[in-house]
């Protein structure tokens, strides 16, 4: 073969399910499929049952159009084994690292990219086709030689990647609910997000408030406000409480 191998990242949302379309419609070959596996638990993915459940389709799906099996890269370490980690002595800070701050997420690189990056290696010079619409001029600086977008190239935009995945059958459950598909323990997800994992899936809301109240967890879930705080103001909202909440 006379050419770098052509690797498309996947997380299952519109952009990069609408991107191996397109490459697929212009005849750009899929050499591979790659996609991060994260866990909350060694028992319970990061992912709401019923996003699990359309990753499972998607990957037989993908396979069926596409003759291509996507591989799934997984860390070697759960969400909680970080979570619980002990800082070492070289920080400032006492404990345990606890929840992830907003700039610069130790789970987005130890649970995502170091393992996406380590099957990357093992597969050798490759071209990585990531999910980037065209109207997203903010993520295009990401993009060269080696690092592509097929909805860029080919001028597609979030709308119209909606409109590809619509009438493939390829739409996430999480468009339901929500803009965007993610861990369902993430800081960075919505207050309505938030809530509905709060009045829908109680366990996994409990196992937060668990993780939340660990001795040395110092962080706060969100810059300006606590877990502890977000559950005060839907149990308020639970029993039909008017009194203003500044959460």
């Amino acid at each position: 073969m006379d050419r770098l191998l052509n690797i498309a990242r996947l997380s299952y949302g519109k952009d990069s399910l609408a991107q191996l379309e397109i490459m697929h419609r212009n005849g750009i070959p899929i050499d591979g499929i790659l996609t991060a596996d994260i866990w909350a638990t060694k028992e319970i993915p990061a992912y709401l049952p019923e996003l699990a459940d359309f990753r499972n389709r998607m990957d037989y799906e993908i396979e069926k159009r596409y003759g291509v099996k996507v591989t799934h890269a997984k860390a070697s370490k759960t969400f909680e084994e970080c979570f619980f980690r002990e800082r070492t002595s070289r920080s400032q800070y006492d404990g345990i690292w606890g929840w992830p701050p907003v700039f610069g997420h130790w789970c987005m690189r130890i649970l995502k990219a170091e393992p996406l990056q380590a099957v990357a290696d093992a597969i050798g010079p490759s071209v990585t086709w990531i999910g980037i619409a065209a109207d997203e001029p903010q993520r295009h600086n990401q993009l060269n030689e080696t690092k592509r977008s097929a909805l860029v190239e080919y001028g597609i935009t979030e709308a119209m990647a909606m409109d590809i995945c619509k009438d493939l059958g390829w739409v996430s459950p999480t468009y339901m609910h929500s803009g965007r598909d993610g861990c369902w323990f993430c800081p960075c997800q919505g207050i309505d997000q938030l809530r509905r994992l709060y009045r829908e899936f109680p366990a996994y809301w409990a196992l937060m408030l668990k993780w939340d109240s660990a001795e040395g967890q110092t962080n706060r879930f969100k810059i300006d406000h606590t877990l502890p705080e977000y559950d005060k103001r839907f149990r308020m909202e639970g029993r039909g409480t008017q009194r203003r909440c500044s959460v």
